[in-house]
């Protein structure tokens, strides 16, 4: 398979244990059987773990895939399963206990997870839970392109095209030849909302995605200060903030493909500036606004796409909700109240309908960030009308991150992301998006898609449980009263 499209993964051992989400408990009273079920794991988890009860409680229990096999099979029963209290602990509403696990499997091996009871989550729930993907072609072993068989190209472009072509008189293109940058997922790392992140992991993103062929957006006030690995520049995204001065920057801005500032009342001033700083031999910079998924957000978004935007970053708050705020500039949002704002998916579909309906969505790129935990969720947001997927607290978890949000309060991080290694932590980057990659494929393979930019605004390729209940549960139950509605009832 061409390199293009296949990413190198290779295992890496954490740095710190990791609890699993069960804890095993063995009785005494063993027969010392010559067939001990231990020996017969499929998972190689007694094995691989140097197995006794203590060290299985606390990290042996990352490899088990929760089969019951020894429950099952153990002549004495002396094997069970219960859920591990600290496990329980870890994260927050959003970023659950089982998310961040999942992302920490990935990381390490880069592997697709797997269950060895199957899927036991919900089929339904809040935010991304409530759609469901097409997977009609699934059926159909000549799409599957994780193994290799037919290419599906996850690639996906970032800028401004034209919304006609026009030509002159001698039949040379007349149309404006806008800048744009091709990556080889429908992903940029986005600003980290949090964690304490040192000059090792900053490096390590830099270098991850030059490897993974996408951008990383950085605060252009730290690419200046603490600099960044000569080679990735071309994968670097400065962030300049609404009235920072663009000058300090001009070397920074000559190297890049992609800018990316706050919306303001001089917008288009300022981007003229950074067209005229960044002045190269090998094309204009692509320039990025970006705004927060506000209430009536989409009307701002048209007029800066009739204002010759190139491409807009709409970001929610970390947990995937709508802001309140119009404030831009803030990396880590308050989060919303679940009652009081949409969720991101919601939001971008609005505006997304919203550029539709004036004519002009096939003309700028959008780039949406915000609550995106998992491959399926890159897969969603790019349904609901987004271009490219924003992605950050990832990143932390791939670096072993437990959303304790310590950082945030000035306490120390209990897995010092700060002292982390290099080359550990760009390899375990990798391995997250190597994995995320084969995902995202498996997913267009199931929809028939062979490629990702077929895949923006396609709703009919995905079921809303919202739909599905108005339209099948709704005449016969009634409609379902939202918390605003609840809250008025008596």
């Amino acid at each position: 398979m061409p390199a293009r499209y296949h990413i190198i993964v290779e295992p890496v051992a954490d740095r710190f244990i990791s609890p699993g989400p069960r804890i095993a408990i063995e009785r005494d009273g063993c027969l010392g059987c010559l067939d001990c079920v231990k020996r017969q794991c499929i998972y190689d988890v007694f094995k691989l773990g140097g197995y006794s009860p203590e060290q299985l409680r606390d990290s042996a229990d990352s490899l088990c895939r929760n089969c019951l096999w020894c429950v099952q099979q153990c002549k004495r029963v002396l094997f069970s399963r219960q859920t591990n209290p600290e496990f329980e602990t870890m994260g927050d509403a959003y970023w659950r206990p089982r998310i961040i696990d999942a992302i920490w499997s990935q990381a390490k091996d880069g592997r697709v997870p797997v269950s060895g009871s199957g899927y036991t989550g919900p089929f339904t729930g809040p935010g991304f839970d409530q759609i469901w993907t097409d997977m009609s072609e699934i059926v159909r072993p000549t799409r599957d392109g994780i193994h290799g068989r037919e290419y599906i190209n996850a690639s996906v472009d970032i800028g401004r095209r034209p919304s006609r072509l026009t030509f002159d008189r001698t039949g040379n293109l007349s149309c404006p030849d806008y800048p744009l940058v091709n990556m080889s997922l429908p992903i940029v790392i986005n600003l980290l909302p949090f964690g304490a992140v040192g000059e090792s992991l900053s490096e390590a993103i830099a270098l991850a995605a030059k490897q993974l062929d996408i951008l990383a957006v950085r605060l252009a006030c730290e690419l200046t200060e603490h600099g960044w690995p000569s080679d990735t520049a071309a994968h670097m995204v400065p962030y300049i903030r609404a009235g920072e001065s663009l000058e300090p920057y001009a070397e920074l801005l000559s190297q890049v493909r992609a800018v990316e500032i706050d919306d303001a009342v001089d917008l288009c001033e300022r981007i003229t500036r950074i067209k005229k700083i960044s002045a190269r031999s090998n094309g204009e910079p692509v320039v990025i606004v970006r705004l927060p998924l506000t209430p009536g957000i989409a009307e701002r978004a048209v007029e800066l796409t009739r204002a010759d935007v190139e491409a807009l970053h709409l970001y929610a708050d970390y947990q995937g909700r709508e802001l309140q705020s119009s404030a831009g500039g803030d990396s880590c949002p308050e989060v919303a109240s679940p009652g009081d704002s949409r969720f991101v998916t919601d939001a971008v579909a609005e505006v997304h309908e919203a550029l539709i309906r004036a004519g002009l969505r096939d003309t700028l790129s959008l780039i949406v960030s915000g609550g995106i935990a998992l491959a399926e969720h890159v897969a969603k947001i790019i349904i609901c009308g987004a271009d490219v997927a924003g992605v950050d607290i990832p990143i932390l978890l791939a670096n072993q991150c437990r959303v304790c949000l310590n950082c945030r309060r000035g306490q120390p991080c209990p897995v010092r992301i700060d002292t982390v290694e290099l080359d550990w932590s760009r390899q375990r980057i990798i391995n997250l998006f190597g994995s995320w990659h084969a995902q995202i494929i498996e997913v267009l393979g199931a929809m028939g898609l062979r490629e990702a930019r077929r895949l923006r605004g396609e709703s009919g390729r995905a079921m809303f449980f919202r739909d599905l209940e108005r339209e099948s549960f709704a005449p016969i139950f009634g409609r379902r009263l939202d918390e605003k509605e609840k809250a008025k009832s008596p």
